[in-house]
């Protein structure tokens, strides 16, 4: 366990510097790039799975934000040209690769990302970028399973263990929202992520308000995916929920992203009244969020 808060002390600046590109990115300012990294770093995802002695899911939240940059970015640009979508393809197959050698389950990171934008789409729009993104993670997915078919040959027949599935006590709805999985995300600051992540529904709008929704899919499918199995089969095997709860995380620290450059950027427009009191639980919400940091 040492070792793994090494690594993850080690990690943490990359990451950290990854996730706010990605953020910045998509909501075209600086802040939502700031408030987004300490979002995605206080969640408790990272800490529950050292606290588990996982490498599998802290491999997942490592790798995460550059995996769904690389989709968004090629959603966005359409990558016009062969080699920029080969570049695109490899290095998102390489990620997952990587990720699933750690954690099998990981292989499917892309492929939770394409499916939570198809989700996404009534509410987001862009049609042409969400195929793209989709078709981008199918061909990503299938790659990583090349690159790791040589070991993956080697698993047939394999208990369920293997493939990091076992049985778990099914987790309430309420420690998977808040990413309970475990010592951290006990206090308020997990709830302040989620107030935080609520506010660009209410300030944002054009391709911000569709990020932002989109980064709530996220949230959504991986809440859905970690919390239902255990309600309809509490005693089958199941992955870590510290590996999917990592999307989810994820898709809060866009939300919550976008909601700080909705506050600093959209909120000046308007004179005294509701807004100012979203952008005080923007505030509230992000600064409960970083005191998972302490």
């Amino acid at each position: 366990r040492d070792k793994l808060v090494t690594g993850v002390q080690t990690c943490a600046l990359p990451i950290s510097f990854t996730a706010f590109r990605l953020i910045r990115s998509l909501a075209g300012s600086p802040v939502a790039g700031v408030a987004g990294a300490i979002a995605y770093a206080a969640a408790p995802v990272a800490r529950n799975a050292v606290w588990h002695g996982a490498i599998g899911p802290l491999v997942r939240f490592a790798v995460a934000t550059a995996v769904v940059a690389i989709l968004a970015g090629a959603g966005r640009t359409a990558l016009r040209s062969g080699p920029g979508r080969v570049r695109a393809a490899a290095g998102a197959s390489v990620l997952l690769a990587l990720a699933g050698a750690a954690w099998p389950p990981a292989l499917g990171l892309a492929l939770l990302v394409g499916f939570a934008t198809l989700v996404a789409l009534p509410f987001a729009g862009d049609g042409a970028l969400t195929r793209r993104m989709f078709a981008l993670a199918v061909v990503a997915t299938v790659g990583a399973v090349v690159l790791t078919l040589a070991w993956t040959m080697t698993l047939f027949g394999a208990d369920a263990a293997t493939f990091g599935f076992v049985p778990r006590v099914p987790l309430e709805l309420i420690d998977v929202l808040t990413g309970r999985t475990g010592r951290a995300g006990a206090g308020p600051a997990a709830y302040g992520l989620l107030v935080a992540a609520l506010v660009p529904l209410a300030l944002a709008s054009g391709p911000r308000l569709a990020w932002a929704m989109r980064g709530w899919s996220l949230a959504v499918c991986a809440f859905a995916a970690t919390w239902i199995p255990g309600r309809l089969a509490p005693d089958a095997p199941v992955p870590s929920p510290d590996g999917l709860l990592v999307v989810a995380a994820l898709g809060l620290a866009i939300a919550a992203g976008i909601g700080a450059a909705a506050v600093v950027d959209d909120l000046h427009r308007h004179h005294f009244g509701w807004p100012q009191l979203v952008a005080a639980a923007s505030v509230a919400g992000l600064g409960l969020g970083a005191l998972g940091l302490a």
